[in-house]
């Protein structure tokens, strides 16, 4: 809790440099004086000193604690562009090293924002560093943007466009290799139609299984007896002559029936 406060602290004790612009209400009508004091606050003072730890200990601070603190500093802050602004700083901080000075301010005014720019110095490589203030005079964003060499950025032009060229080839030999394999889906139609045209024919052949054959009591008979008894039974039947006709061959009928 101490350390939150000592935090707390050091920023009142910044904005004694900035109490003479005034409040917060006549921030609209300062000039660009008021806007580059604010951000030489917090490109000199606020920002270089910020740690992770300090941020942590900043986000776990109740908001109305923090809103009181930044209003009774005078500081046009609120608490998220505060800690956003130091989360870019150091994220800034990591590319281009520690911070080593700026050059002068330049200013972009329009019907509703104020954006203060200048050129800072650090110990890898320069960037650019802006704040951008709303209508009301409060800030509401720092950004810090390196500055690439041409041959830097030509080197992340040619990396990002072998990594797209990359992708894209690869997707295509993707799917050509799944096109390919196209060719083998007839075979394997054809491999399980004919697994299940075999077991149908194997179930019918084993449902239609022929029944074996009675055997007749008369197999044994001899042919000419039966002939013989065969045309007696017709003579008799007819009342013809068994020498008016000749019986020729005996067949069986489908249905077991002489």
């Amino acid at each position: 809790m101490k350390r939150k406060l000592s935090i707390l602290v050091s920023i009142l004790v910044l904005a004694v440099s900035f109490s003479a612009c005034g409040k917060k209400e006549e921030v609209a009508t300062q000039d660009n004086a008021y806007y580059e004091q604010v951000s030489d606050i917090m490109l000199t003072q606020l920002l270089p000193s910020i740690t992770e730890e300090q941020i942590e200990q900043l986000e776990n601070i109740e908001e109305f604690a923090f809103n009181s603190q930044l209003y009774q500093s005078q500081l046009p802050l609120t608490p998220t562009s505060y800690v956003e602004s130091a989360k870019g700083w150091l994220a800034a901080k990591e590319e281009c090293g520690e911070f080593l000075g700026h050059g002068d301010y330049t200013f972009e005014n329009s019907t509703d924002k104020m954006v203060v720019s200048t050129q800072g110095e650090f110990e890898n490589r320069d960037a650019k560093i802006s704040f951008t203030f709303n209508g009301n005079g409060t800030l509401e964003s720092t950004t810090v943007s390196p500055s690439y060499t041409i041959g830097e950025i030509l080197e992340k032009a040619g990396l990002n466009t072998i990594l797209g060229l990359g992708t894209v080839f690869a997707v295509l030999i993707f799917i050509a290799f799944i096109i390919s394999l196209m060719k083998y889906i007839p075979k394997l139609q054809a491999a399980f139609s004919g697994k299940k045209e075999k077991q149908i024919e194997t179930t019918t052949e084993a449902v239609a299984a022929p029944v074996a054959p009675v055997v007749s009591a008369s197999t044994g008979t001899d042919e000419k007896e039966l002939i013989a008894v065969i045309s007696a039974a017709i003579a008799a039947d007819t009342g013809m002559n068994t020498s008016d006709f000749v019986v020729r061959s005996i067949r069986r009928r489908p249905s077991n029936r002489w």
